[in-house]
């Protein structure tokens, strides 16, 4: 599921069926997707991995833990785009708001994420990028480039 502010792919099942062998994918973690997220601030790191527990937060919002129980994980790299930082991020867990927080706990929240200290813009600049997954037998990879490249 996508957070509202979340731009691009969004995968729908056509039946019932077709809604439980997606689910699978999703809960065996073998649909692999690919978001991009635009940040003004440098980040601490350029690639890595960052993982850890999330718990709600004030306002709505989530935080990263130190722990790890049952943690988020992301896998992401970043370079200078313009007169920002593009974020290539690979979500092996699939948390909520855990590319919002990832990136924030970075030092980099995303472009026109208010809810997480992003500057203000004319949306948040984040953008699920791709999806790739075997279903049936049959490789799919569906891409949508953002605007914003």
């Amino acid at each position: 599921r996508l957070d509202r502010v979340t731009s691009g792919l969004m995968l729908f099942a056509k039946g019932p069926q077709a809604n439980r062998d997606i689910s699978v994918l999703f809960q065996n973690k073998t649909i692999k997707k690919e978001y991009l997220a635009l940040s003004p601030k440098k980040p601490k790191k350029k690639q890595g991995l960052v993982s850890g527990d999330m718990t709600k937060a004030r306002g709505g919002g989530y935080k990263l833990l130190r722990t790890f129980e049952n943690p988020a994980v992301t896998r992401f790299k970043a370079h200078k785009h313009h007169d920002n930082w593009l974020f290539y991020l690979w979500p092996e867990t699939g948390k909520t708001h855990q590319l919002r927080v990832m990136c924030k706990s970075l030092g980099s929240p995303i472009l026109g994420d208010k809810r997480y200290g992003g500057e203000d813009a004319d949306r948040c600049y984040l953008h699920s990028r791709s999806l790739s997954f075997e279903l049936h037998g049959v490789k799919h990879e569906i891409i949508d480039e953002p605007d914003f490249l």
